[in-house]
């Protein structure tokens, strides 16, 4: 016997009543150039990124020194903790808080306000279109080393191992 399924619009309003996220932003003005410093500012996120700084630090010390937000700025352009869909005055920035990719910066977008990027660092009661995962998290460093000095004791090297699975097989 297969489930009932579900209509499309009660999902919808279950997911507007019970979804959560915590959002910081970076505003630059609504000019052509404003635009051009935002697609520099995610340039250089991404390679601050690659370089091994993890996305949330990098997003955040970037809101702080170059976003036009008064006030969001002073606290890394976090937009607010666990914001319920609808509380974001800027329908563009709402939808982004619920649809960008969980832990990438998304943008430019453009608001009555600005241009902005976007990076959504927790998004909880949607967990199966973020592949189980709410929040961006950092890798502890620790473990990674403690992984560099276990694996030449059992044969491995740290790039042949894989994460998610179990040990049977070594």
């Amino acid at each position: 016997v297969k489930p009932p399924l579900v209509p499309r619009r009660l999902y919808k309003d279950w997911v507007a009543l019970n979804a959560r996220s915590t959002t910081r932003h970076i505003m630059r003005p609504r000019t052509p150039a404003g635009r051009q410093e935002c697609i520099a500012l995610k340039t250089e996120l991404a390679a601050a990124q690659a370089a091994g700084a993890f996305v949330v630090d990098a997003f955040a010390a970037a809101a702080t020194d170059q976003s036009a937000d008064a006030d969001s700025a002073p606290s890394g352009g976090l937009l607010g903790t666990r914001l319920r869909q609808g509380t974001c005055t800027l329908p563009e920035l709402d939808r982004a808080c619920f649809c960008s990719p969980l832990g990438r910066v998304t943008g430019p977008l453009e608001t009555s306000l600005g241009w902005h990027l976007v990076l959504v660092e927790e998004r909880i009661g949607l967990e199966m279109h973020d592949s189980g995962m709410s929040r961006v998290v950092r890798a502890p460093l620790a473990f990674f080393e403690a992984l560099d000095k276990i694996c030449p004791r059992v044969g491995l090297t740290p790039d042949s191992v894989k994460f998610g699975g179990d040990f049977d097989d070594l």
